[in-house]
């Protein structure tokens, strides 16, 4: 291939040498592009995204409501345990939205950070579990979802 052909002239080239394929129920013939290979950390990043932002939406609300004294609510000592889940669930998103290497170890920070506050050991330890549930099964699938995509990203 030439050194300095443009990408117009490349993708016609590849175009011109892919065989062509006709359909049997129509006489057309179609021409198949070649197939692009999808890196680990882009086919994980939306699932990843989506994780972090349904951590980042239960935190808040889970620090809104210790502010504001809405029950059910975490201790006041918890407070500074949510913001650090915040900033790096914030800082995990930003890390697979740039598809940085470090995404992955960003990721799995981020799910072992959030377990403690949202996992299934709180459905044993909490007085009122079924209040919380909603919270507590949302948490733990956001933070295995996270934990796998963060997995496939290597």
């Amino acid at each position: 291939m030439n050194d300095n052909a443009t990408p117009a002239t490349t993708l016609a080239t590849t175009l011109a040498t892919t065989p062509a394929t006709t359909s049997p129920s129509t006489s057309r013939t179609t021409t198949t592009p070649p197939a692009v290979p999808i890196s680990p950390t882009a086919a994980s990043r939306p699932q990843a995204l989506a994780a972090l932002a349904a951590l980042l939406v239960l935190f808040i609300c889970m620090n809104t409501a210790m502010l504001t004294g809405v029950v059910p609510h975490p201790p006041a000592v918890r407070g500074p345990y949510l913001a650090a889940a915040m900033a790096l669930c914030a800082a995990a998103a930003v890390q697979f939205a740039m598809n940085a290497a470090s995404a992955r170890w960003f990721g799995f920070a981020a799910a072992l950070l959030v377990l403690p506050g949202v996992g299934p050991h709180k459905f044993v330890t909490e007085p009122n579990p079924d209040q919380l549930a909603p919270v507590l099964v949302i948490g733990s699938a956001s933070a295995l979802m996270l934990a796998w995509a963060s997995w496939r990203a290597r």
